[in-house]
């Protein structure tokens, strides 16, 4: 009696244990989050044509792509004709998949945040005028910058320490200049007030490698 008791109960767990498993599992299909594709820059650009250029060939993929990572110079670089640029950005705003921008709070050529963000600027306002969609910006390691690159320069200032000051002075600047929409979902990049928007989905605003 004793070994039924046993036996059901284990039987009945097991069945439990797995009814919450096929469940959880049914849940994670309907909630897969959307990931950041990151094509590479190499070859001028080879990679963003293509993918500007034959949709079809990764329909699928883009069912689950939320945003495309692209750095900023690498983008106004290869594409120095506004008429080309504005083309490139409209196929993907067609497939409403905005841009999250790879920029430099603090970098070798930028080592305040103020001097990195007056010399990005400009290629922020072009990808605007040329109808870029963007709602989001990745800040590419100021830490590792300044642990690495410019703490000879730091005159003894501790480099984490730079790092966190001249960050945080990077964001409230782009936080002065661009009002950041916080929607469910993105939207065309407007001018309000005299002030470029950039539009963004809640949650997406800064991150941080």
């Amino acid at each position: 009696m004793t070994r039924t008791i046993l036996f059901l109960t284990f039987f009945l767990c097991t069945v439990s244990f797995l009814c919450t498993i096929s469940l959880f599992a049914a849940e994670t299909v309907k909630t897969i989050p959307a990931f950041v594709l990151g094509p590479p820059g190499r070859n001028d650009g080879q990679a963003i044509r293509e993918l500007a250029n034959q949709p079809e060939q990764w329909e699928k993929v883009r069912r689950y792509a939320g945003n495309l990572l692209y750095a900023d110079h690498v983008l106004h670089r290869q594409n120095p004709d506004d008429a080309a640029l504005t083309e490139l950005l409209g196929k993907f705003r067609e497939m409403n998949l905005p841009l999250q921008l790879e920029v430099g709070a603090v970098k070798p050529w930028g080592k305040t945040g103020a001097e990195a963000f007056e010399k990005q600027k400009p290629m922020w306002e072009r990808f605007l005028r040329c109808g870029a969609l963007i709602d989001g910006i990745v800040l590419d390691e100021p830490f590792v910058c300044c642990m690495f690159h410019i703490k000879d320069q730091l005159e003894g200032v501790d480099p984490m320490e730079y790092a966190a000051t001249e960050t945080a002075e990077f964001i409230a600047l782009v936080r002065r200049d661009y009002c950041f929409e916080e929607s469910e979902e993105s939207t065309v990049v407007a001018e309000r007030s005299g002030r470029s928007c950039m539009a963004c989905p809640a949650g997406t605003l800064w991150q941080m490698e």
